[in-house]
């Protein structure tokens, strides 16, 4: 039912947006939940013509504590049966305030491609002499868990 699209006209449909903690080794590995998540404070920016792709933002409550993991933002409406995984993203920076007595913590984050660029990413990827562009392309593909299509020309 997820290509229904009486499932956008639905006014009383239950949609969650949640960000789950992933493994930068394992993308299918999925270490928890960010709890305590401030909707206000979430946003997602894409842009065609830019460095990073895609940026997040990410506000919640309580402490980060975290510096491994990856985050990925996920839609979901249960019962129509979608979801959509809007993005995968690196934590590039890490403010904790405290707003009428409690933790808040903002999270920038940066798209894996803006990781890939920027060597922030903590795996190894080397490419040995002889090695084509075609090579390098579906290495990075199976490493950041992404599909991706070759065109000729």
């Amino acid at each position: 039912m997820a290509g229904d699209l009486s499932m956008w006209r639905d006014g009383s449909r239950e949609d969650r947006i949640f960000v789950q903690r992933v493994d930068p080794h394992d993308l299918g590995r999925v270490l928890g939940v960010v709890d305590g998540l401030v909707p206000d404070g979430c946003s997602i920016t894409e842009g065609y013509y830019t460095d990073a792709r895609a940026t997040a933002s990410i506000r919640h409550e309580g402490a980060w504590g975290d510096d491994l993991s990856w985050l990925r933002v996920v839609h979901e409406c249960p019962a129509y049966g979608y979801r959509a995984e809007l993005g995968t993203f690196l934590v590039d920076k890490v403010e904790e305030t405290q707003q009428d007595g409690m933790l808040v913590t903002d999270l920038s984050c940066e798209s894996v491609l803006w990781g890939l660029a920027d060597d922030m990413v903590d795996y190894p990827i080397t490419f040995g002499a002889g090695s084509t562009a075609h090579q390098a392309f579906w290495t990075v593909m199976r490493i950041t868990g992404k599909t991706g299509r070759v065109l000729a020309g």
